[in-house]
């Protein structure tokens, strides 16, 4: 394993200063300069030739010297190329008036100057963006390169002729020859500038900073004409020296990272040199004439200069874009997003991007998502909301631009080169826009803002373009309460439609279930209706009377009816009367062969035990059943579930007749033990209905109310019984029960029908109504005989 290297000593200042490359060039020709400078002489008022420097040359000398040091240590290459070329300007003035060598260095330094502002402003790099396609042109650049070189060559070739001595034609007039072509050399700058301008003119933040170095390169030229018309500096050196002051003015802008600032201070700038420039010029002027009152002069000078510069603010806000309109108009929006909620607040807004466009421009739309509406408003400041589908492009395409602002004039530009944007900028023109903005919270899209062009015609620039994006950060908190609540009014409505279809549904299957209620009563109320007659002796009484309170509790039931005996009729009346009136009542017969199919028990559609879920479920002789199915119905009412599946747990009453005794169903295993299980106490609790012959009191009721109906039936009127009749029926047992009832009612309707011609017909009444009666006769005719009667088994009945 090898050992790290040990860090080396770090290095000695003036080894550092020896170790950069530029130093020795810069400070040579620095040093150079100085030395051409110093020698520069003149002739003084005694024929001597003078040279040296003065106090001000030995300052602007230590100057460039200082100047070429900082050059060297300049990471930039434009920024110390321009620095080097502002020290060789300084000494090229420190010397005499003479032109010579000094002047012909100095022109260099100003080409060096020029030539190095010309590469900053070509290498300002563009931010990515749908403008970030310029394309330089490379014979304009050639011909901007060549004409610096050039005009700058030929205004130091004019101080070499003189320096020389030499036969040309420039010697004669060396400083007019060389300030035209330092003007000519500042024409190829400025319109190297202009050119890059115009060329990355969509570019935000590189079209501020060409305007603001045109700027610079304007002012300059004014301060060069005020030093040379007030005699404070020759003509060539003033022009010399501001191109370089101006040059490094323009590299400086084009390294500087906020173009916003540069725009600012551009336009302070403007207002001092056109504020101060002339006043300076005429106080020069004045003070010239008057030299005995100079200093008055210069003191109302520098008071005027003092207004000037106090008002230099307000005075610049004239000149910002479109005057500042739309500035002034998203800083109001700002402060009433501050100050309002933000229904409120949006509506104000709006109102306030609606006025630098003008009032025959479209309204600003506000876009906003999830739920996707746009909000307008119109000239008397009311807000109108509408749901609309926004452009799908829009919002990509708006994104890749800077600060997420998509402007209408990039898009017209791009339009041939690039057609996917076409649908966008037809969406745009549409609307009459001219800019629209994301507005994004927490890097999700929440809305777009898009603002209306109206009367303007200049580009959007990139100070308003970070006010809007700072407008649109602002509205990002406004624009998700706003979606929130639109979300949730969305859901209230949503939730009261559902509520307003669930409370007619549940109307609608309360009706449903009212009617089912009602067909199931009307059924269970026409099997009861044999039983609401003849329930007047003891026995059926308190027979019907156990019945019915078993019911009421929800109870299973046991009931013991003699073969011939119908327990239906009393369970659907005592059912009418119990908990579960309202459900349905389910008979199975199991004496039928249909019922004894164990797969019908299992299917949910066809079963028994899902007609009667939630009601009462009964076993007409429910011994007769197979063992499969009673061990089935026994396994559902144990475990409460049915053998399909189901939410909810199965819930039924049990009711199981038979026509033998419980005693006998249990010892010979007819009745399976899972499903005795589940009667409970039922089976000592039993209900065993009354035999005929055990209600005398009932059977008049019983035959008078076959009677009539099976006279309807058969005769279509009511057949009556003569008392000498009943006499003779009220002694008979009725063995068969009711179903005996039933074969001798219909017998002798039967006898009544073939008799009707020659029967005994009695008259009563006033109006002589006719009803046919059952006779004495009748009843003989049937040689009714009554089998011999057991003997009554003693025991107790439980009621």
């Amino acid at each position: 394993m090898t050992n790290p290297p040990s860090p080396q000593p770090p290095l000695s200042w003036w080894r550092r200063v020896l170790a950069r490359r530029a130093l020795f060039p810069f400070v040579a020709t620095a040093l150079y300069g100085v030395s051409a400078a110093h020698g520069s002489g003149t002739v003084d008022i005694y024929g001597q030739v003078s040279s040296g420097l003065d106090f001000g040359g030995w300052c602007l000398a230590f100057s460039c010297i200082g100047l070429a040091i900082h050059a060297a240590f300049r990471t930039n290459t434009n920024a110390a190329l321009v620095e080097w070329a502002l020290g060789l300007v300084l000494a090229s003035i420190a010397g005499m008036p003479n032109p010579g060598w000094a002047d012909a260095f100095g022109s260099v330094g100003a080409l060096i100057a020029c030539v190095a502002a010309t590469r900053a402003m070509d290498a300002v790099e563009p931010v990515p963006s749908l403008a970030s396609t310029w394309r330089r042109d490379r014979r304009l650049t050639a011909a901007v390169y060549a004409s610096i070189v050039v005009f700058w060559l030929l205004a130091g070739y004019a101080h070499v002729t003189f320096a020389l001595d030499s036969d040309s034609m420039f010697r004669a007039h060396p400083r007019p020859f060389a300030t035209i072509f330092g003007v000519l050399g500042a024409a190829g700058l400025f319109a190297g500038c202009v050119r890059t301008g115009t060329e990355r003119r969509f570019e935000l933040g590189v079209a501020e900073r060409f305007r603001a170095s045109a700027a610079m390169l304007a002012g300059c030229v004014v301060i060069a004409s005020i030093l040379a018309m007030g005699s404070l500096l020759i003509a060539d050196r003033a022009v010399r020296l501001s191109m370089t002051v101006a040059s490094v003015l323009i590299v400086a802008i084009s390294l500087h990272r906020d173009a916003v600032t540069i725009a600012r201070a551009s336009r302070i700038g403007i207002v001092l040199t056109g504020g101060l420039g002339p006043l300076s010029l005429m106080a020069a002027l004045i003070a010239s004439d008057r030299p005995f009152d100079a200093g008055w002069i210069a003191s109302g000078a520098a008071v005027a200069a003092a207004f000037v510069g106090m008002g230099a603010s307000r005075l610049a806000a004239g000149l910002r874009p479109a005057r500042g309109a739309w500035l002034d108009a998203m800083e109001l929006a700002e402060t009433a997003l501050l100050r309002n909620e933000p229904e409120d607040a949006l509506r104000e807004v709006l109102v306030a991007l609606r006025e630098p466009a003008g009032p025959s421009a479209p309204s600003p739309e506000l876009w906003t998502f999830d739920p996707m509406r746009v909000l307008r408003i119109d000239l008397a400041g009311y807000a109108h909301e509408s749901e609309k589908m926004l452009l799908p492009e829009l919002v990509p395409v708006a994104s890749m631009e800077r600060e997420a602002v998509l402007r209408v004039e990039v898009l017209e530009a791009l339009e041939v080169r690039r057609p996917d944007l076409r649908p966008v900028l037809r969406w745009m023109e549409d609307r009459g826009a001219l800019a629209s903005v994301v507005i994004t919270r927490d890097g999700e899209p929440e809305g777009v803002l898009v603002l209306p062009r109206g009367e303007r015609v200049e580009a959007f620039t990139l100070e308003e373009v970070r006010a809007l994006k700072r407008l649109a950060d602002r509205l990002a908190a406004a624009c998700h309460a706003k979606s929130a609540a639109a979300r949730a009014r969305q859901r209230e409505r949503d939730l009261v439609r559902q509520a307003e279809e669930a409370d007619e549904l549940g109307e609608r299957l309360i009706h449903a279930a009212s009617i089912d209620t009602a067909r199931y009563v009307r059924a269970t109320a026409r099997l009861a209706r044999r039983a609401t007659v003849g329930i007047y002796s003891p026995r059926a009484r308190l027979a019907y009377d156990a019945l019915e309170r078993r019911a009421k509790a929800g109870a299973p039931v046991v009931i013991v009816a003699k073969s011939g005996i119908d327990p239906v009729p009393y369970i659907a009346r005592a059912h009418l009367a119990g908990a579960r009136s309202k459900a349905p009542l389910v008979i199975v017969d199991g004496t039928a062969a249909r019922e004894h199919e164990t797969a019908r028990w299992s299917d949910p559609v066809e079963s028994p035990l899902a007609l009667a879920d939630d009601g009462v479920l009964v076993l007409v002789d429910g011994a007769a059943l197979p063992p499969e199915v009673q061990r089935l119905i026994g396994q559902v009412l144990a475990e409460r579930r049915t053998p399909w599946e189901r939410a909810k747990p199965f819930d039924t009453v049990l009711v199981l007749t038979t026509a033998t005794s419980v005693e006998e169903l249990l010892e010979s295993g007819r009745l399976d033990n899972g499903l005795a299980a589940r009667l409970e106490g039922a089976l000592d609790q039993r209900i065993e209905l009354p035999r005929l012959s055990e209600r005398p009191e009932d059977v008049r009721a019983i035959l008078t109310d076959r009677l009539a109906r099976e006279g309807m039936r058969i005769l279509g009127t009511p057949v009556g019984l003569e008392d000498a009749a009943f006499a003779r029926l009220v002694e008979y047992p009725f063995p068969g029960e009711d179903a005996e009832v039933a074969v001798l009612v219909r017998k002798l309707v039967q006898r009544c029908a073939a008799g009707l011609g020659g029967a005994h017909v009695g008259e009563e009444g006033l109006g002589g109504a006719v009803r046919l009666v059952v006779r004495a006769a009748d009843i003989d005719a049937l040689d009714l005989t009554a089998p011999p009667q057991p003997t009554p088994r003693r025991g107790i009945r439980l009621l």
